[in-house]
């Protein structure tokens, strides 16, 4: 019984510290061409990022800024 309240505590602990948010999406824009695509990472070498994050894959829901 002494025991159950350090173990409750680790389990809400370790529970509340596995919780991690997506990564953000970003448009990224070929350097030849200069199409436009909606990645979470760089598709490689030749594009650069034109600008982000955002929340959907979509690219059209901005992240809201954090206080």
């Amino acid at each position: 019984m002494r025991y159950l309240k350090p173990i409750v505590a680790m389990c809400g602990w370790l529970t509340w510290h596995s919780v991690a948010a997506p990564a953000p999406f970003y448009f990224w824009q070929s350097q030849s061409t200069g199409k436009l695509i909606c990645k979470q990472v760089s598709p490689g070498e030749g594009w650069r990022l034109f600008s982000g994050p955002y929340v959907d894959g979509g690219c059209r829901t901005p992240v809201p800024p954090t206080f």
